[in-house]
């Protein structure tokens, strides 16, 4: 796949940017530098690919990251309303069947109530054109607005929410990169779990054999009334990403 969009390679050629070299530190660079100049992301996936090769059983469990601060989240576009905010986080890494561009597809898709059944209600309001996105002819594509999705035992969860997708040219190839902001509580239907807010920063790149989905999130949660490790709500979140990729996979099979 080649990304139609000369400016941007001619705008990142020109620049160096000093990327950290730690992938805890590079999913929060990512995340935050997401819809910056065009060199910022780029960095974050040169630096973000090549050491997933290094660490293919943590990211096969799951593992932590660094947590997103109150500066992080400022970088980030979001009006954090706790100066003191700190929250956990967590990546993983699942191969996709699904190349990148039918994936751009599925994750854009007008209403999702179609697509995964544990969502429920989708109402959302597009920013930009979602076929020249998918044609590669426009960078980034993005939405706005609200959800509620069945969380099983934990009842429903309604949070308003925002989605951006950009491409990304590395090294001849184009990626799909995704960031996800949830800066409000959501109404949850039941009393066993409390969620302030959730962030989430994905990378899909090609491989042999199909898509590596490369997904970090980060989730300000508790479990009321139970004794549970800090780190509960992220291994259910871990446990959803591998889950979600299957589902979108099948779904492309059957539907693009």
């Amino acid at each position: 796949m080649r990304l139609l969009l000369p400016t941007l390679l001619l705008v990142s050629a020109c620049k160096v940017v000093d990327a950290p070299d730690d992938f805890e530190e590079l999913v929060v660079f990512g995340f935050t530098n997401f819809m910056d100049e065009p060199e910022l992301p780029v960095a974050a996936a040169e630096g973000l690919i090549p050491y997933a090769e290094t660490i293919v059983d943590e990211l096969e469990e799951g593992f932590r990251v660094d947590n997103l601060t109150y500066v992080d989240l400022v970088s980030a576009g979001v009006d954090p309303q706790d100066d003191e905010v700190d929250i956990l986080g967590a990546s993983a890494r699942v191969l996709m069947t699904s190349d990148p561009v039918d994936i751009a597809w599925v994750l854009t898709y007008e209403d999702m109530t179609e697509v995964q059944e544990q969502v429920m209600e989708w109402d959302v309001t597009p920013d930009g054109d979602r076929d020249c996105f998918l044609a590669q002819q426009c960078e980034t594509y993005s939405i706005a607005g609200s959800r509620t999705t069945s969380l099983g035992m934990f009842g429903e969860s309604t949070q308003e929410f925002s989605k951006q997708w950009r491409w990304i040219e590395l090294d001849g190839e184009t990626l799909l990169s995704q960031r996800e902001l949830s800066p409000h509580p959501a109404e949850m239907s039941g009393n066993l779990l409390e969620m302030d807010q959730q962030y989430g920063y994905s990378l899909f790149y090609v491989t042999n054999g199909g898509t590596w989905r490369l997904d970090t999130v980060w989730v300000d949660a508790r479990m009321i009334g139970m004794d549970v490790p800090d780190t509960f709500a992220l291994d259910q979140a871990v446990k959803a990403m591998k889950d979600n990729a299957l589902y979108l996979d099948t779904f492309i099979a059957e539907n693009r």
